[in-house]
């Protein structure tokens, strides 16, 4: 366990080797950095403080679901177990989608997590695997830089993978993982790290995604040290949430007319009534 103290620790050795020391940040959903351990799983109807991943947001989703941190979620049978030290997350305190999701009326949610760069930081780079219902795409701090292209989430096969050294930046740095829903259910879970020279041993907690205690993320030229650097406008990630808000609700109106990567895997329920959109045409 992580305790306050060894937090403490952790941070004195972390100023006093500065960027000098490589440092490992998981990026796992369902994982609680403050004990340095995956949240418990959640059991119902049991239901406690525990239940929120503070560091994976919900930042947008379609029905309007209030943002806030992601909902540890009662992993569905159909699932892949939950990666280890890691559990699957979603946007609702059930792995059931919203009321109506349907092929023809999709939803989605965009969760975002975030790290801190120091000025003169180097050899950045993240690693990661990820399962997801129904289909996911992954970007690193701009909808340009692309680190999954859109693509079934193999929610009960081999997890798809995701790397790149590209795109980072000094200061605050965050992942946008946009996962799509049209057969009921949604989830995701997501394995791996980010490391680098220069990196903050703590992510951003927080709807906000600008909380990095018992560091502060700043841009100036002292790095940590200067408490009195304002946040950068790269800090306000309204544009890049917009960018990538445009492009779900594109799909979402085209009623998921679009080719994904790899195979649709089998619909959960074949119960007859309930429309398969393995079976769509895609144009």
């Amino acid at each position: 366990m992580f305790s306050k103290i060894n937090l403490a620790l952790a941070l004195a050795a972390f100023l006093l080797l500065g960027n000098s020391a490589i440092a490992s940040v998981p990026l796992n959903t369902g994982y609680n950095h403050s004990i340095n351990t995956a949240y418990p799983t959640v059991i119902p109807p049991i239901s406690g403080p525990s239940d929120r991943d503070n560091y994976w947001i919900n930042i947008a989703s379609a029905p309007n679901i209030p943002s806030g941190p992601a909902w540890i979620l009662h992993r569905p049978n159909v699932w892949a177990l939950a990666f280890t030290d890691t559990n699957w997350i979603g946007p609702r305190n059930t792995a059931t989608g919203s009321a109506g999701t349907t092929p023809d009326n999709p939803a989605y949610t965009i969760f975002r997590k975030c790290f801190c760069l120091l000025p003169g930081f180097k050899d950045a780079k993240l690693s990661f695997q990820v399962r997801a219902d129904d289909t996911v795409q992954v970007w690193l701090n701009t909808q340009l830089n692309q680190v999954v292209a859109p693509a079934w989430g193999n929610w009960n096969g081999t997890p798809l993978t995701g790397s790149t050294n590209n795109g980072f930046r000094v200061g605050r740095n965050c992942l946008y993982v946009l996962v799509e829903d049209f057969r009921g259910h949604m989830g995701f879970d997501l394995r791996g790290d980010v490391t680098g020279y220069g990196l903050l041993p703590m992510p951003a907690a927080g709807t906000a995604g600008t909380s990095f205690e018992p560091c502060a993320c700043r841009q100036g030229p002292t790095g940590l040290a200067d408490r009195s650097a304002v946040m950068r406008i790269d800090d306000d990630d309204q544009q890049v949430v917009q960018a990538i808000v445009k492009i779900a609700e594109a799909r979402r109106m085209a009623k998921q007319r679009m080719l994904y990567q790899g195979v649709p895997p089998p619909l959960e329920d074949e119960s007859p009534g309930r429309t398969n959109p393995n079976k769509r045409p895609n144009n």
